[in-house]
């Protein structure tokens, strides 16, 4: 059964989108690239910017010292609009995520 009433779509029963318990603000897309396989990752960035305004990955955590996702993706040709980081309790980690908006 349709959690919005019928229609088929995961809602709040509101009128108003969610993901889950979250409402959606803005057309924006969060993702973690944990469950995409490797080769693919890329393409999801595109299909999901062709639907939202804005894509942000993450978060998860890195070496401090390295951006190694955040330098993959902007070899692909996308521009990192954003950024955010936070303490992790390892002291050589942190947690992380970027954002990259649409260009249309």
């Amino acid at each position: 059964m349709a959690r919005d009433g019928g229609s088929g779509a995961i809602g709040s029963g509101s009128g108003t989108p969610s993901i889950g318990r979250r409402r959606m603000v803005s057309p924006s897309f969060e993702s973690s690239f944990d469950f995409v396989p490797v080769p693919r990752r890329r393409q999801l960035i595109e299909r999901l910017l062709s639907y939202a305004g804005r894509v942000v990955i993450g978060v998860f955590n890195e070496e401090r010292e390295a951006r190694s996702l955040e330098d993959k993706v902007s070899s692909w040709g996308f521009a990192v609009s954003g950024r955010s980081e936070r303490e992790h309790p390892h002291p050589r980690l942190a947690y992380r995520a970027f954002w990259i908006n649409s260009t249309d």
